[in-house]
């Protein structure tokens, strides 16, 4: 399957970034889902 923008957009009400590179991805449905990116961006 691959990425479809406007499906994502419906499904994640917020993304909270924080400073150490964690990224929180919360779904309308209130389940939270945790990414966290190592390295440089």
């Amino acid at each position: 399957m691959d990425f479809n923008e406007k499906l994502f957009h419906k499904l994640v009400d917020y993304a909270t970034v924080y400073h150490d590179g964690r990224v929180v991805f919360t779904f309308r449905s209130g389940v939270e889902i945790e990414y966290i990116f190592y390295g440089n961006l």
